[in-house]
């Protein structure tokens, strides 16, 4: 019988009574996750003691348990290593789609305001043409009223002018009718008045 396994078995076990608080302690803020950064210092520190104790006893059992240890925890460090790197890049990318959100959020709301004002401005422009076509459709109504006026105004003036005339002509027409009366009734007086005298001459 080997007389180092008495030894080597007192020494496991004392490391393995030693790290145990630990590992309870770990335990309770890791959980069993065996990737979990504490979990792998204790490995290590496990190793390095299993290492030191196997130089000093001799014992390779004890180096070769603490480079299999060693070699398992780092490759949990590599593998801690790796998770962070993800969670990493997982936050990078959370980021960066959020970061693309916002940007295409902030696109989305630059291009309403670019849209109301377009519609603001389109809708002023129609107010002001609408504006200057309903002005236009007054001059130009004004205008009719106007023209419609003065025609009327012509018209009306033509008739009065027409109304003039013929009276005009009516009271020529009646000064001349008693005109001709009047001489005819002083042609028939004096008619009268040399029959008269003719009478007169004879009667002597």
């Amino acid at each position: 019988m080997d007389l180092r396994v008495i030894p080597r078995t007192v020494l496991d076990g004392s490391i393995r009574l030693t790290r145990l608080p630990f590992d309870v302690a770990v335990t309770l803020v890791e959980g069993r996750d065996p990737v979990g950064p504490a979990h792998i210092a204790i490995d290590r520190t496990d190793a390095s003691a299993r290492e030191l104790l196997g130089r000093l006893t001799g014992d390779r059992h004890l180096l070769e348990q603490a480079t299999r240890k060693r070699a398992a925890a780092n490759k949990r460090g590599e593998a801690l290593r790796l998770r962070n790197q993800a969670d990493r890049d997982q936050v990078a990318a959370v980021g960066t789609i959020e970061h693309g959100r916002r940007q295409a959020e902030e696109r989305r709301e630059q291009a309403e305001r670019t849209a109301q004002a377009r519609q603001a401005t389109a809708e002023k422009v129609a107010e002001k043409e609408l504006s200057e076509v309903e002005n236009e459709a007054r001059r130009e109504r004004s205008a009719v009223r106007k023209a419609e006026q003065a025609a009327e105004d012509r018209r009306e003036k033509q008739e009065r002018r027409a109304r003039l005339q013929s009276l005009d002509e009516k009271e020529s027409a009646l000064s001349e009718k008693q005109q001709a009366l009047s001489t005819r009734d002083e042609a028939e007086r004096l008619e009268e008045m040399a029959a008269s005298i003719k009478a007169e001459r004879k009667a002597r």
